[in-house]
């Protein structure tokens, strides 16, 4: 009897062959059933013979009723007759022709048949819940098919649209036991994000619409995305509808369809990799395509909500797919495409879509289209980021003259110190491009005199000769000195660059200048124990003029700079932003000024009945004067600004300002305004 306790192991070895799923399931579990019901069919059966063996009476016991010599026989006849015995009680059949004989075996039976009853129900019970759990799947799908077609006549829906339910209810069966959503959901975020980045990370890293995203900003993307399977010809996005997900393909193919003459058309095939959907839920409008498969197609389905929080928590990688979805814009070859480009090319510039584009970050792509886009838009020039930098300073740095053209020509301040104290002249010349340099240097840049010194002693630091030259100039003075009271000849001898002090020697640089240490160049020359170095101090070349001649600016360049720096210049943008939208972008900006005719003391006289009109605002004074005599028939004798400031040069005329141009008769209105308007002063004061 005590062996029986093995069976505890026995029982421990069933449940783990269940639980490995390299086994049937259904078979295990048959086997483990066959098992108990042989083991309970054993045990009775010994009982019986036991009970048989124990009767004094041989002929008083079940067995001696059938085999009267049971004593004599061998022990497998015995068995095989206990068996017998036991199974008919256990199936209850036959029980009638095999009975008790005396009480003990009675006895028996009742506890037999007790446990019979619980074991037979614990066998029905098992055995259906495998049979029915092998048919539930089929069942659900019949029962859902038969609703469907139930539903498809009810309401006399077309074949057509009859044959896409069933297809679909038919995929959803079979993909079924795939349980994606199940799994994903019981799974802890640690597991998910890497079962996700196993799965889908390659797809979407080869999407056009995340090329340059962070590492990061993808993993976090993977983990929301849900997988999803279509049957051939289903409608995935309808033309019109509000934009709520947008779709990666990983297998199948696509077509991209637009209603033309109320025609469907096939405009695109979307493959592998390939991003449906993306500009109605990026861009925030009506979906502007309708996606229908072509074959069965296995898809990444991302919500628009989902993706939104994730981009505004990553707002620089928000902006790198911004800028992706901008050049496919751009890059497309698809006619469609392009005509319905500006709308969505408007809504990323101006921030409808919730991904806010920095001016900074653009620059710093060099796309001058999409610059120009938000620049029209009516966004400031002179935005400054994180590092105290405009968009020109960046601009400046990578050496992107159309940009840097675009932003001075809507307003940006050319002299704007960054956080490192320098201003976009200076990053320019750093970077040896010299021609967006002048570009500068044009529209008013400068080298701020408290940062020259700091200026030639980084380049004197480095042995940088071209910068040093080009520092000087445009306009930096040789003497001058850094923080440290250092000038650009005492670090240049101390960093060793004798080419660097022969420069600095030929601009006037001074050998006598003391440091915060109170030494001069000459004196740290010794201290160095630098020979070449001493022989140029003891007889450095002569100063050359040529050398110190500053650039000349281009006085056109400088007033239309000036003009632009109004904050009318910029904002003016906004209101040009319908004609961004057609396509029609301005290659060059027109500055207006204001004429009236009259002086502005008559306005204070309540003459409001003034010639007024609109004109260019010429770039020469002659020009100027030019045209306001065509306009008038006469040539104005003086002309003034609002604060009755006259004025002579074209130079303090900008963008958006009111002129009041006056003639000979009208000096006279002016004169006798004077006298009015001194007069009437005169009488309030006493």
């Amino acid at each position: 009897m005590l062996r029986l306790l093995r069976l505890r192991r026995v029982s421990n070895l069933f449940s783990r062959l269940e639980r490995d799923i390299r086994l049937n399931y259904f078979w295990m579990r048959s086997i483990r059933l066959l098992c108990v019901t042989l083991l309970a069919v054993h045990c009775a059966g010994c009982f019986y013979f036991l009970l048989a063996v124990k009767e004094p009476n041989p002929m008083q016991t079940w067995i001696g009723s059938s085999l009267p010599d049971y004593r004599s026989r061998g022990p497998w006849i015995c068995y095989i007759y206990s068996l017998y015995w036991s199974m008919t009680t256990l199936t209850t059949v036959g029980y009638g022709d095999l009975h008790a004989q005396n009480c003990a075996e009675m006895a028996f039976n009742i506890l037999y048949m007790l446990f019979n009853l619980s074991l037979t129900s614990y066998l029905i019970g098992n055995i259906t819940n495998l049979v029915v759990e092998a048919d539930s799947r089929t069942k659900k799908y019949r029962d859902s098919s038969k609703a469907l077609d139930s539903f498809a006549k009810r309401h006399y829906l077309p074949c057509e649209l009859h044959e896409q339910m069933q297809d679909h209810i038919r995929l959803k069966y079979k993909t079924q036991m795939l349980k994606h959503d199940e799994i994903m959901n019981a799974m802890p975020k640690a597991i998910r994000t890497n079962i996700a980045r196993r799965l889908f990370f390659d797809i979407v890293e080869s999407a056009y619409l995340f090329q340059g995203a962070s590492y990061n900003f993808l993993l976090q993307l993977v983990t929301e995305m849900v997988p999803e399977y279509f049957p051939p010809k289903e409608d995935l996005i309808l033309f019109n509808e509000a934009p709520t997900d947008f779709y990666i393909l990983v297998s199948g193919m696509l077509d991209v369809i637009v209603i033309i003459d109320g025609v469907e058309q096939v405009i695109e095939i979307a493959q592998a990799s390939d991003v449906v959907g993306e500009l109605g839920v990026l861009c925030f409008k009506p979906q502007p395509f309708t996606v229908r498969t072509r074959k069965l197609s296995h898809l990444m389905r991302i919500d628009r909500n989902n993706f939104m929080t994730i981009v505004n928590a990553n707002v620089a990688d928000g902006q790198i797919v911004a800028n992706n979805l901008f050049q496919h814009l751009r890059s497309t070859s698809n006619k469609y495409i392009c005509e319905i480009a500006p709308v969505f090319e408007s809504a990323l510039a101006n921030g409808e879509c919730g991904i806010t584009m920095s001016l900074g970050f653009v620059t710093s792509t060099g796309e001058s289209q999409l610059l120009e886009l938000m620049l029209n838009q009516g966004t400031d020039p002179n935005t400054l980021d994180d590092s105290h930098q405009t968009a020109l300073h960046i601009s400046a740095t990578n050496g992107f003259i159309e940009c840097a053209r675009l932003l001075l020509q809507y307003g940006a301040d050319p002299n704007i110190l960054d956080d490192e104290n320098s201003v976009p002249l200076f990053k320019a010349l750093n970077e040896h491009h010299y021609a967006l340099a002048r570009l500068l240097w044009d529209h008013g840049a400068s080298l701020p005199v408290g940062a020259q010194g700091d200026y030639l002693c980084t380049a004197a630091e480095k042995g940088d000769v071209r910068l040093l030259e080009s520092l000087l100039n445009y306009g930096a003075d040789v003497n001058s000195a850094n923080s440290r009271v250092d000038t650009a000849l005492h670090i240049a001898i101390e960093s060793g660059w004798p080419e660097a002090v022969k420069l600095l020697l030929t601009y006037g640089a001074q050998v006598d200048c003391r440091n915060q240490n109170g030494l001069t160049p000459l004196e740290m020359a010794k201290q160095g124990g630098q020979e070449a170095l001493l022989e140029l101090l003891h007889c450095p070349p002569k100063v050359s003029l040529s050398h110190t001649t500053v650039p000349i600016r281009n006085p056109v360049k400088i007033a239309h700079q000036r003009s632009t720096h109004s904050p009318r210049s910029w904002m003016s943008g906004f209101y040009r932003s319908s004609t961004s939208q057609k396509g029609i972008r301005s290659k060059e900006f027109n500055a207006r000024i204001t004429v009236q005719v009259c002086h502005p003391k008559s306005l204070e006289l309540g003459n409001a009945k003034a010639q007024k009109f609109l004109i260019p605002l010429p770039s020469t004074w002659d020009a100027l004067m030019n045209s306001l005599s065509k306009k008038l028939g006469y040539s104005p004798s003086k002309i003034y600004n609002e604060d009755e400031a006259e004025i002579d040069e074209i130079s303090v005329i900008r963008d958006g300002d009111n002129i009041y141009v006056v003639g000979e008769d009208l000096n006279k209105v002016q004169t006798h305004a004077s006298h009015v308007v001194t007069n009437r002063t005169s009488r309030r004061r006493s």
